[in-house]
Parts: C-alpha cells; sequence; structure tokens
C-alpha cells in the first residue's frame, strides 16, 4: 500500500510525515505501508534525502515524487543524485492529468528531460496525465510516442493508471458519479483556467492551485468561487447568489446561524452531517451514526452550549446532560433530552456569542464540516475543503460532488463496474503485443518481482521480498536484515547461505526456513509462500511460527559476560 502525501498542504504535511510521522508510525507498528507518494510540489533538496533515508530505514523503499513541469522534474534528479544507492520514483504527470495539474504537455516534458532522467540508474520513470486507453500506454512503455517527433525510441518503465480506473468495481466512487464518467467524452484540448469544454472544467483548489474536474453543478459553483475567492467585498456583494449555487451541492451553507433557535441550530447540523443515516462513505465506525469522531465531538460543544445558555443558574459550573458518550451515537435521542429538560430551545434564539463561537468551532482540528458555515472572504476554502469524499458517498448524486478524472483520459471510460483486474490486464496485455510484435522474447521468471535473476523458485521469492506478514503485521523481511539479496550465496536453488553469519535458507516443501544462529543454538523462521507471492505478495510468516521462533530466542543461552572474551 501506497500513502499518498500533499506537499503544497502544510498542515498535512507536517500531521502526516513531518512533525507527527503518522505514517512512519503507523508502518512500525505493522501497517502494510511499502510506498509514500509526494505530491503537489517538491521539498528541497535536504528535506527530500532527509524523507528518503528515513523512510527507508524503517521498510518504506517506495518514496515517490509528482512533478508536473521541467524545473520540478530536475529538482527530483538533484534528489536522486544525493542517493545514488537508494531508489526513487517519479511520476511525471503533464497538464491534462486530473485534479491539481501543470500547464505543461507530458511529452514536452518528457522530450526536455529524458536524457537526464536516463543519466540516474536509481530513478525509474513513471508517466500519466492523458493515458486513458492501453494502446497509448503501451506507445510509451515501448518508447513509440517518440518516433513522432523524429527521435528514437524513449520507453518509460512505468505508466499511472488513474482516471482509467476511477469507475472498476472495486473503485469506491458512487454508482451515480461512475456513469457520469462513463458519460463525460473529455477533451484533447487545452482547458482555460475558469472555463469549461468537452464536459470538463478547470477550477481551482482550496489551495488556489489549478485543478481539473467534472463540469458539473459543483464545478460551477466552485468557478464562482475562484471569482470572489480572498475579497470580501465581492463576497458581500454576490452572497445570495453564492448561497444558491451551494444549495445543489453536497457542501450547502449552513444557514443564518444568527437567526436559528438552538434546537433548529442542532437540527440543521444533523440534517447536514448525518441526514438520513444512509452514507455509504468508508470513514464512519460500525455501528456510529458519524463519519468522524470530531463531527460528533462538534455535536457534544453544541449541545453543551446550548444547556449552558438555557440553564437557569446564571454563573457557575453545572452539570451537564451529555457525559455520557453512548447517547452522542444516538444524535436525535440527545436532543429530544435536551427538550424535556429546556423546552425554550425550541424558541430561543441562539445568543449572538454563539455566532462566532459556533464558527470557531468548524476551524478546529479533524475533519473538515461537510456545510459552508459562513459566507465570508474565506468562502472558497470553506466549500473546497475536504470536498473529495462525497464523490463516494451514494447519498449524494453525482450533479453535486466534486470528481476529478484527467480531461482526455476521462474517454476512456467505458464501463461501469469492470473489474479492476480486467482493466490492468488490457493495460498488461497490450503492451505485451506491442513487445511481441516488434519481435521480443519472453522470459520464463519465478514470479513479477525479479531481482536476482540468477535465482529460481521459492528462494527467489523470499530473497527478493522487501516484506512478510509477520503474524499479521507487515515487517522487515528478515532475509533483508541480515544481507542484501545479492550477499546470499544460493545453492542449485534449494539453498542459500550468508558466510559472515552462518544465517542460511532452506526449502521445506513449499515453505522456505529461515535459521539464524544465535548463542550455540539456531533460530528457525519458517515463511510460507501463499500464491500472491507470484504476483508481488509478500511472504507469511504465520502466528504460530513467528510464536516459536520469539520462544526459541528467549531459550538461548545468554551472551557471555566474561571480560576476557570481549574484543576491544
Amino acid at each position: 500500500m501506497q500513502f499518498n502525501t500533499l506537499f503544497l498542504d502544510p498542515y498535512l504535511w507536517k500531521l502526516q510525515v513531518g512533525g507527527k510521522r503518522l505514517v512512519q508510525k503507523a508502518r512500525l507498528s505493522g501497517a502494510p505501508i511499502d510506498g509514500v507518494v509526494v505530491s503537489a510540489g517538491i521539498p528541497d533538496l535536504e528535506e527530500a534525502v532527509e524523507l528518503i533515508d528515513e523512510l527507508n530505514d524503517i521498510g518504506i523503499s517506495h518514496v515517490v515524487f509528482k512533478p508536473g513541469t521541467v524545473e520540478q522534474i530536475r529538482s527530483v534528479i538533484r534528489i536522486a543524485a544525493e542517493v545514488p544507492t537508494k531508489p526513487v520514483i517519479m511520476h511525471i504527470e503533464g497538464g491534462r492529468a486530473g485534479g491539481h495539474h501543470s500547464w505543461e504537455d507530458l511529452d514536452d516534458l518528457l522530450l526536455a528531460t529524458y536524457s537526464e532522467l536516463r543519466s540516474r540508474s536509481n530513478i525509474t520513470v513513471c508517466v500519466g496525465g492523458g493515458i486513458g486507453t492501453p494502446e497509448r500506454a503501451a506507445e510509451y512503455l515501448t518508447g513509440r510516442w517518440a518516433l513522432a517527433y523524429g527521435f528514437p525510441l524513449m520507453p518509460v518503465d512505468g505508466i499511472l493508471v488513474g482516471t482509467a480506473a476511477m469507475a472498476t468495481k472495486e473503485a469506491t466512487t458512487s454508482p451515480s458519479v461512475k456513469q457520469m464518467l462513463v458519460e463525460t467524452q473529455g477533451t484533447d484540448q487545452w482547458i482555460s483556467a475558469g472555463k469549461a469544454q468537452g464536459g470538463m472544467a478547470s477550477s481551482r483548489s482550496q489551495l488556489g492551485a489549478d485543478i481539473h474536474e467534472i463540469d458539473n453543478t459543483a464545478s460551477r459553483c466552485g468557478r464562482l468561487l475562484d471569482e470572489v475567492a480572498g475579497d470580501a467585498e465581492a463576497v458581500a456583494a454576490r452572497r445570495d447568489e453564492i448561497i444558491a449555487a451551494m444549495a445543489n451541492t453536497a457542501k450547502p451553507y449552513f444557514g443564518d446561524v444568527a437567526e436559528m433557535t438552538y434546537r433548529q441550530w442542532l437540527d440543521r447540523y444533523l440534517e447536514l452531517t448525518i441526514g438520513d443515516g444512509d452514507s455509504t462513505a468508508d470513514t464512519a465506525s460500525p455501528g456510529s451514526p458519524w463519519l468522524a469522531d470530531t463531527w460528533r465531538d462538534r455535536f457534544a460543544s453544541m449541545l453543551q452550549r446550548a444547556e449552558a445558555r438555557l440553564h437557569a443558574a446564571d454563573f457557575g459550573p453545572i452539570e451537564t446532560l451529555f457525559a455520557d458518550a453512548a447517547l452522542l451515537e444516538r444524535p436525535a435521542d440527545a436532543i429530544a433530552l435536551l427538550l424535556q429538560h429546556y423546552p425554550d430551545a425550541d424558541t430561543v434564539v441562539l445568543h449572538p456569542a454563539d455566532v462566532p463561537f459556533f464558527i470557531q468551532l468548524c476551524k478546529t482540528l479533524g475533519k473538515p464540516v461537510n456545510f459552508v458555515p459562513v459566507i465570508d472572504k474565506d468562502v472558497r476554502r470553506w466549500w473546497r475543503s475536504d470536498s473529495l469524499w462525497q464523490a463516494h458517498d451514494a447519498r449524494y448524486d453525482a450533479d453535486q460532488v466534486c470528481i476529478i478524472p484527467g480531461t482526455s483520459a476521462v474517454a476512456g471510460i467505458t464501463r461501469v463496474d469492470e473489474p479492476v483486474g480486467e482493466l490492468l490486464d488490457r493495460f498488461e496485455q497490450a503492451a505485451i503485443d506491442e513487445v511481441v510484435s516488434g519481435n521480443g522474447q519472453p522470459q520464463p521468471v519465478t514470479a513479477r518481482r525479479q531481482g536476482r535473476t540468477d535465482v529460481t523458485g521459492p528462494l527467489s521469492i523470499v530473497l527478493d521480498a522487501p516484506d512478510v506478514l509477520w503474524a499479521g503485521r507487515t515487517a522487515t523481511n528478515p532475509v533483508h536484515r541480515i544481507a542484501a539479496p545479492d550477499q546470499w550465496q544460493v545453492h542449485e536453488n534449494r539453498t542459500a547461505s550468508h558466510p559472515s553469519t552462518g544465517a542460511r535458507l532452506e526449502l521445506d516443501g513449499e515453505d522456505v526456513v529461515l535459521s539464524v544462529p544465535l548463542s550455540g543454538t539456531w533460530i528457525d523462521i519458517r515463511l510460507t509462500l501463499p500464491a500472491v507471492t507470484v504476483d508481488g505478495g509478500t511472504p507469511v510468516v504465520r502466528t504460530e511460527d513467528a510464536a516459536a521462533a520469539m520462544r526459541a530466542v528467549w531459550r538461548s543461552p545468554p551472551a557471555s559476560t566474561d571480560p576476557t572474551r570481549c574484543r576491544r
């Protein structure tokens, strides 16, 4: 699994891989993360090198940068030059990519930098942004795309299949969004900023960066907000127009809080956050109506604010009705309890101080609210923040949500719910056909993950796998902890040994056993090879085998503490 992080968003960057390092902590806790994709910007040289070193040290070996300009590509080349023994993956996206995009053509980017890219052997070049069909992908993999410009073959190493997979069976996009993707024809032409063509549009994200999206009601609302973003006077002058535009999207205006009663305020919050309780978003905890804990926590703060205002006491603490967390999981019951004790909640309008309180509450850290609480100069940021998950929630219609395919690749989506395996098979087969038609000869391999070409069979799989599933948690392959794959001596593809440590690998039926000498005894670790290892899956150390290995470690005699036997 690869984790995508936005360098352009300072808060998320620091939270995920910077200061708090949630991604690194997750990997160390056994999460199956083997790659980090740095998108929406390139870190400076020193920061990028430190990140690569840190991630590689904990087993995240795939570090990816996504340049969209010539200068960004050269920045990544400079990064790769500083870590010549470590792999650096580059996802080069042309300006026709979905979501955040540049204004540079993919072919122009490659023509300007191809020789520089190939000067660094540790760079893997993948491309995307406008590649929506298997046939077009094959042209880039074989390098035939360059012939049209009078150049020799310029093959790349991989293709980014993004837009083409948005309507697959496994994609969590909602049924109506998948259908809209099929119906959107797209365009091969550039779309000017703030304009629409071929069912696609170019707008701006909450970060103020250019973004491609389907031209629907949500997109048109976004482009209206682009016209007034940051201008308080312009926002005020078009306030009614803005509210009307938002009303038909998945992020409407909350309403004029200053005119609401406390009950209306609470009811409106539930209407927008929970609705009929039929959300299909995958962020909710099982059995909870809330899509995020922070949405529930804000509701609790609103309830307590209401009871504090409505209580007969003029000062001092009061005992809250809402200390029971289980009650918050039944929000309608919580409001009923408030009304039972404070019937005035039906008629009392919010205190003026509670209006800014609510706005500040909506700004608290956590999942952003799914509505716009105030129409001010930051209205675009309010509306655009966290505005992509709604395309995966069937309670919203496709016209209400932001959908971000590539402008030309979207034309390659012709079927709803195609199994992603079939989609990838089509891309792979087109590449194979292209190679074979050029007199390429297929070579037998043990598995897709091919490292040492002189080793075959189960030993090859174990030596080439960077990770194992250790008692249900992803961990660095213990074989790699002992030594790099090329430092193991393989004997007739049945055994392997590492001379300096004495560790050995041996076939045992369909399994491989790693034996490590420790304090005069041997620690055996059995690695099971499920069928998925042929396609790049990880070997497995079952819970009982991991436990047996750990018991052997505990039983091993302690190392000698005799000072006469210690080396200086």
